[in-house]
């Protein structure tokens, strides 16, 4: 009874991984055109009344004109934010079901020809990784020799392959569903704070953008008040050397 317990628990907890991804696909996919969305830059309109053209989110010690966040201003202001050309990341996923839960760990190199990206599962103790590279993808689980590879277009773009969400999530929601944006701090770190509620699966969800890496470091998924999904960045850094180490078998 004991195996068939742990078995269902398994199964169970992968049917709400994957359906947990899925409403982050449906979310960004909401407007069926989003991936090709022409955003327009903020103009004064968005801003405060004073608002100039030197105008950005600031940080502490930031002698900028702090923009003014509202929710229908709040995507381009997040598209404007400065992010670094290279990069790593541990990020921590948590999907709950009940008060069973299941941990993945996410190391990702974001490098200017390719993306690296390696997550291991806490409940199979296995590691996926990936290399994504101009127009090619090649997969595998780490310690074995099986190697799945082909055309990009085959696959999610590579920070969806990893399973975690980024600010891009946040472009691509449809306007309407966003209920709240401002300026929170999560971490230490000062972030572009939205919010947003799908009605029709009854999901909020929270995030958070760091102002100063351009990021989103922190997200929160909750149905009926329980939180079923988040997302949290460990470390970051621009030392991207580690992705060396990520090799795909022979």
């Amino acid at each position: 009874m004991k195996k068939i317990k742990v078995e269902w628990l398994a199964a169970a907890l992968v049917v709400l991984v994957m359906g947990v991804v899925l409403i982050f696909l449906l979310i960004s996919t909401f407007n069926p055109n989003s991936h090709e969305a022409d955003i327009t830059l903020p103009d004064s309109s968005d801003f405060s009344d004073s608002a100039n053209a030197q105008q950005r989110p600031m940080e502490p010690g930031d002698h900028a004109q702090r923009v003014n966040v509202t929710r229908s201003n709040v995507q381009n202001v997040i598209k404007t934010l400065d992010r670094p050309e290279s990069y790593y990341i541990r990020v921590e996923n948590v999907v709950s079901y009940r008060e069973e839960s299941r941990v993945t760990s996410t190391e990702q190199w974001i490098l200017p020809d390719k993306c690296v990206t390696k997550t291991l599962d806490s409940l199979t103790g296995r590691a996926l990784c990936s290399i994504t590279a101009k127009d090619r993808v090649t997969i595998w689980y780490e310690g074995d020799d099986r190697v799945l590879s082909g055309g990009a277009e085959s696959f999610e773009d590579a920070d969806r392959l990893a399973g975690i969400p980024t600010y891009e999530d946040i472009l691509n929601l449809n306007p309407e569903i966003i209920t709240v944006a401002d300026y929170r701090e999560w971490n230490e770190y000062s972030c572009i704070y939205v919010e947003s509620y799908d009605e029709s699966m009854s999901y909020t969800t929270r995030y958070y953008v760091s102002v100063s890496l351009g990021l989103l470091i922190h997200a929160e998924t909750y149905t009926q008040g329980e939180l079923v999904y988040s997302m949290s960045l460990l470390e970051y850094s621009e030392d991207v050397s580690g992705s060396e180490s990520v090799i795909p078998p022979a």
